[in-house]
């Protein structure tokens, strides 16, 4: 299987809505990475980004219908997401907060994450990375290249 894949789906984002989408080539572990920052305060600020996934069928030219990607717990909101209080201050960069979660086993054609709530005034990054199971892999490819 090919290398593992890792995109920036938001940058710098200043509200909600769906971050870049892209086709996993196959991978079924899932990663989303979260930075939050330029007035991000945990305390009183709100925010929620989730990982979402969809499928397509031949002759599909735009993918659409992307569903929250759970874990499997029906009864509980299990899904792959981050929100503010996950979030810790980054050990490197003062007033810089961030957040990984992670989901192995998933197959899924394409993913994105989306910022369901932001409460405005800070900035977002979110990153997914994707790999496929008990694959060796040296480094990350990014879609459009090594």
């Amino acid at each position: 299987m090919a290398r593992p894949l890792k995109w920036k789906s938001h940058d710098g984002a200043t509200g909600t809505g769906p971050g870049r989408e892209q086709a996993t080539k196959g991978h079924d572990q899932l990663g989303l990475f979260v930075e939050a920052y330029n007035g991000f305060d945990p305390a009183n600020d709100t925010l929620d980004v989730r990982v979402e996934g969809t499928v397509t069928y031949e002759g599909d030219t735009v993918p659409e219908d992307f569903a929250p990607i759970d874990r499997g717990a029906p009864e509980v909101d299990d899904s792959v997401s981050l929100k503010q209080n996950e979030l810790k201050e980054s050990d490197e960069n003062a007033g810089r907060y961030v957040g990984y979660v992670g989901a192995n086993s998933f197959p899924i054609e394409i993913v994105r994450a989306n910022v369901v709530t932001h409460s405005g005034g800070f900035d977002v990054d979110t990153t997914v990375i994707v790999n496929g199971t008990g694959q060796a892999s040296y480094r990350f490819s990014t879609p459009d290249g090594p």
